[in-house]
């Protein structure tokens, strides 16, 4: 696998002084997702010079010089660590290469203008490569994400979830924009939010053909945002905010009828919750127990 790093992995909110607490711990976060994805899949970093020297010149080492304490720095060793010789094909010399996706996330106003250039020539010498290539990146509103609540209950859309590459000689390439080992391993969570559940007795099903951007991942149930499923049930933060649990609203008649209840309680994929299971119910009111059915729960249709 050939995982590119985006430059926007590294931004901060200043240019000067030392990182906040809170951010230095986000951006220690960030490297060290990026690190594990890395090391799960045997990934390598492409270490051109006119891609990896730029990343580490322009942005790692301004980074380091205001970062804090030690763990962001042994982070962002254990990411470098990736960082190999790989022999890319330049842009061909007879056609154009065609990409969606790439000039959003990459000639965007936080970035340096020559960024895009690097990054159009990185991610055409990749699709000419025979290993999948994944894009590690980063979310920020108004480039790849938008962010919706009311009170506290909040849902972050994710507006990038692929970027798609043709090269001229070669087949169409799909390339995930991911965050997390979990992106990997659940690939719908590439576009809907991580702590969805995709196991236990009611699991966030994904609609069908999800990463089609035709298709609706995210609206509105009850006045709140809400995680759209195949069976047209919302799963929305509960008001109360956290990440514990979800409340997911039933829209379908006929699953309302086989678990005996239009709304329900289900515990979060990552909780730090002992004793709950993602995809099991978190709790069920004392005045709604008699109503739900026993042994319900619901499978996910298989994706075409």
């Amino acid at each position: 696998m050939i995982a590119v790093i985006d430059p926007a992995l590294f931004l901060t909110d200043g240019v000067q002084g030392l990182l906040s607490e809170g951010e230095e711990k986000e951006l220690t976060e960030i490297v060290d997702d990026a690190a594990r994805i890395c090391r799960a899949q045997q990934a390598v970093i492409p270490a051109a010079d006119w891609y990896w020297k730029k990343l580490q010149n322009d942005l790692v080492r301004p980074l380091l010089r205001r970062r804090r304490g030690p763990r962001l720095p042994q982070g962002l060793d254990a990411l470098a660590h990736h960082a190999k010789h790989l022999t890319l094909v330049g842009v061909p010399t007879s056609g154009a290469a065609r990409m969606w996706g790439v000039k959003p996330l990459f000639d965007w106003v936080r970035l340096e203008p020559s960024w895009i250039d690097v990054m159009e020539r990185l991610l055409i010498g990749c699709a000419q490569q025979d290993d999948e290539t994944v894009l590690i990146t980063r979310l920020f509103a108004g480039r790849n994400m938008t962010p919706h609540a009311v009170g506290r209950c909040t849902l972050t859309e994710k507006t990038r979830w692929r970027v798609y590459l043709h090269v001229p000689g070669r087949p169409p390439r799909r390339i995930p924009c991911i965050r997390n080992p979990r992106n990997l391993t659940v690939p719908w969570t590439a576009r809907f939010d991580e702590k969805l559940p995709d196991q236990g007795r009611f699991p966030f099903c994904p609609p069908g053909k999800w990463w089609l951007r035709d298709t609706q991942g995210c609206g509105t149930h009850t006045s709140k945002p809400a995680w759209l499923d195949a069976h047209g049930s919302g799963w929305v933060q509960p008001m109360t905010g956290g990440d514990h649990h979800w409340d997911v609203l039933l829209a379908d008649p006929n699953l309302e009828e086989t678990v005996g209840l239009s709304a329900l309680n289900v515990v979060a994929w990552g909780t730090r919750e002992s004793e709950k299971t993602p995809g099991e119910l978190h709790h069920v009111p004392k005045e709604k127990r008699q109503r739900l059915k026993p042994g319900a729960g619901w499978t996910c249709p298989k994706q075409a």
